[in-house]
């Protein structure tokens, strides 16, 4: 199944095909949620799997697929639904929603939630992999969705701020994969990502932020990082520091230019001297430049929404070269372009 949106009641998909949920049985028709049984069925690891359950579980391989064998009796589940426990996870049904199997990190993940009875709800979906072939991901009643991936483990994300971010093409947007669940500090609620945060306030709603990070070696005797974070109304934070092996000063200088889709440039660069000190240690050259750019906040849809790579010169570059260079690299294209260069 293909990843999709759905929104908390009558559903249809954002990008992809509708979900359709399908209610099958096996031997016979089927009786209301809460009788012995809803169906004929069959054993498999000597437990009894039927229904609507058995459907779902059969289609993904029964025993020798990611669920493993069965554990417990299939049971009444909160609203008039059922379930049935696996090695590996569950198979949820619904009668509005049908069967769904939730395994795996994603599985840990709801359950630590409260499963159906969670801010999710039931699955509507099974477990799915993701367009980009990185990551895994459920979508679930009320218009969440838990998304894994190796490096980013499994996390929650649900509500206004799971809409914006699908807005910007989920993993594949500015943002990336979430690095947490959906966290609250004050009136704020947000979520971290790869590479920004998503947060929502009632005064302001959902609000982006999105940080670069920088490493920097254009020589042996020159290295170091930098951070730049801008923020939807405006405001930046460009930080970092770099040092060096020479015991001779060496001029440094980070810069970084940010081309919106509309042709706007948006330049942030810090200079500096700094060498190598014997007997006393590896002094760093270090900054933390911060302001308001009410172009930049004018120009925010078309930054957010043109981002998707960076091209970092290792050349030893003036300001001017780099963005002669960048200027060079992407004419016509509707792209965010970061440029990391040094003067020597």
């Amino acid at each position: 199944m293909s990843e999709q949106e759905i929104p908390v009641r009558r559903r249809r998909a954002r990008r992809f095909l509708p979900v359709v949920a399908v209610f099958l049985a096996l031997g016979g028709a089927l009786v209301a949620p809460g009788t012995a049984f809803a169906g004929t069925g069959s054993y498999h690891c000597g437990t009894l799997v039927y229904g609507a359950i058995e459907d779902k579980y059969v289609a993904l391989s029964a025993e020798n697929g990611p669920l493993g064998c069965p554990t417990n009796q299939e049971s009444d589940a909160n609203r008039g639904g059922r379930w049935q426990a696996f090695r590996n996870g569950y198979i949820f049904w619904h009668p509005n929603l049908g069967a769904h199997a939730v395994y795996g990190l994603i599985g840990v993940k709801w359950t630590q939630m409260g499963r159906e009875n969670s801010v999710l709800g039931y699955p509507v979906t099974d477990e799915s992999g993701t367009p980009d072939g990185v990551g895994r991901y459920n979508h679930f009643e009320y218009g969440g969705s838990i998304y894994w991936t190796p490096s980013t483990g499994a996390h929650a994300i649900y509500g206004l701020i799971r809409q914006r971010w699908a807005s910007q093409g989920w993993e594949n947007g500015v943002e990336g994969y979430p690095t947490t669940d959906e966290l609250s500090s004050g009136d704020t609620r947000y979520n971290n990502f790869q590479h920004g945060t998503i947060t929502w306030t009632a005064a302001a709603g959902t609000q982006v932020q999105i940080k670069l990070h920088f490493r920097y070696s254009p020589s042996p005797n020159l290295s170091g990082t930098a951070d730049l974070t801008l923020f939807q109304n405006g405001g930046y934070v460009f930080s970092g520091s770099y040092s060096t092996l020479s015991l001779f000063p060496i001029q440094g200088s980070f810069a970084v230019l940010i081309k919106s889709a509309t042709g706007n440039g948006y330049a942030f660069d810090h200079k500096g001297s700094v060498n190598d000190l014997p007997f006393i240690g590896h002094p760093t050259e270090s900054w933390n430049n911060q302001g308001n750019s009410p172009a930049l906040a004018a120009d925010w849809s078309f930054i957010e929404n043109g981002m998707r790579w960076a091209w970092t010169a290792k050349e030893t570059l003036d300001i001017g070269g780099i963005i002669s260079g960048l200027k060079n690299a992407v004419a016509g294209v509707n792209t965010i372009i970061a440029i990391v260069g040094a003067l020597s």
